[in-house]
């Protein structure tokens, strides 16, 4: 079973990943007085969480959509001083993060929602300037987001959930 969670840190969304036959999961992102790129993981067995510095975002950012596979996961979208389309991989095995390019969302937006499989995420809805109701689909095997509008949500909408 596979989901996200947009936990809320006062006021403001992070992104959170997990998987529940995982052994961990990654929170990342935020905002408390400024916009964070904080990583924590919780590792399920001792129920525990710590900061996991390598893991950090590439940009500081809130309101950012997540999912992942057994293998890695994305953290994508969000809002710094404006909305991003930034796309960061967090690989579970060596509790790194780095942007991937590739993987860039096709529409700057916060407020989004994502939810997967094995192979691939849709980070749908948001919000630019307006709520919209994008889909985006980044495959993992590739790295690659590409807009598939067949997949775009029913009404255009922000601060959504996904499972």
């Amino acid at each position: 079973m596979s989901g996200i969670h947009q936990m809320l840190l006062g006021n403001f969304a992070l992104a959170a990943f997990y998987k529940s036959y995982l052994t961990k999961g990654f929170f990342s992102g935020g905002y408390t007085t400024t916009n964070l790129v904080t990583a924590d993981r919780t590792t399920y067995s001792t129920e525990t969480t710590a900061a996991v510095s390598g893991a950090n975002l590439s940009q500081a950012r809130r309101y950012i959509g997540a999912a992942g596979n057994a293998e890695k996961g994305f953290f994508s979208g969000g809002y710094t001083t404006g909305n991003v389309v930034t796309a960061d991989r967090t690989t579970y095995s060596t509790e790194t993060t780095a942007a991937v390019s590739g993987a860039n969302l096709s529409q700057a937006r916060n407020a989004l929602a994502a939810a997967g499989n094995a192979d691939k995420g849709f980070f749908s809805g948001g919000y630019t300037t307006t709520d919209v109701a994008t889909a985006d689909r980044t495959t993992y095997a590739t790295e690659t987001t590409a807009a598939v509008s067949g997949a775009n949500l029913s009404l255009a909408r922000r601060a959504l959930a996904a499972a």
